[in-house]
């Protein structure tokens, strides 16, 4: 046993991590289950040494709902989104979600059509692209033993090709100008660079806008997918109670039928 001692920085640090592994080499498993519940939490302060009073604050301070971005100078380049649901879909229920977002023609492609939110399933999860408005990226849905994971990923190639990539056309024609045989008598230095200039900055915040209102459209996405695989859980829960009630009643009254 190692007789390092870590910080609470790099305690909490090493723990994700190691969350993460065992959670990426058991995902195929049985016993796999997506999420850790607030027993288990409370457990694993309780083994570190940490009061619950001091847990339930950090509770009450930390965001309700997980979110990871990823930026760049203050650029967003992606954003995961993840939620836990407490139930678990069934794989032959899946279709709940693809529901939400029916499949959407994208174009034709070198194998022919290519279609956006379509599901792929493989045992007890699903993944599949979402596109809505300047939203796109993807969806992976895990369900097992109680517990339903939900994880999308907002990338940004739509806010790069309708923002960014055409600032930095613009710029590179307003600049090309001036260094083209043909055109550089008519190209103007003090008109064509502020010219490029202004393309890019204009390209970086039409990049900038809708990269964020992709996201918040991914946002919105994922909490009704959570919100939906409740509400179907939630109705399986009170199918099976209804179920067992009336398999009790009729236990009891055959016991009756017979004590007579």
């Amino acid at each position: 046993m190692s007789k390092r001692f870590f910080n609470e920085k790099e305690a909490a640090e090493l723990v994700l991590k190691a969350a993460k592994l065992q959670e990426q080499s058991n995902e195929g498993s049985s016993s796999y289950a997506p999420g850790i519940s607030y027993d288990e939490l409370a457990r694993m302060a309780a083994e570190a040494g940490v009061d619950p009073s001091f847990l339930q604050k950090a509770l009450e301070s930390a965001p309700e709902k997980n979110e990871s971005p990823v930026a760049f100078l203050g650029i967003p380049l992606s954003t995961e989104f993840e939620r836990i649901v407490d139930g678990e879909l069934p794989p032959e229920n899946f279709d709940v979600i693809t529901d939400i977002f029916p499949a959407k023609f994208a174009g034709h492609g070198p194998r022919g059509p290519r279609m956006h939110n379509v599901g792929v399933q493989v045992g007890r999860s699903m993944q599949m692209q979402l596109a809505k408005g300047s939203a796109f990226g993807t969806l992976r849905v895990t369900s097992r033993n109680g517990r339903t994971r939900i994880s999308t990923r907002q990338g940004m190639f739509l806010p790069f090709m309708a923002g960014l990539y055409p600032g930095l056309m613009g710029a590179v024609l307003a600049l090309a100008f001036l260094t083209d045989r043909d055109t550089k008598a008519f190209a103007n230095p003090a008109i064509n660079i502020p010219l490029a200039i202004a393309s890019l900055i204009v390209g970086l915040v039409a990049f900038v806008l809708l990269a964020r209102s992709g996201q918040n459209k991914m946002r919105e996405m994922t909490d009704a997918i959570a919100e939906r695989v409740q509400e179907e859980t939630d109705l399986m829960r009170d199918r099976l109670g209804e179920t067992s009630d009336k398999s009790l009643a009729e236990d009891e009254e055959l016991r009756e039928h017979l004590r007579e």
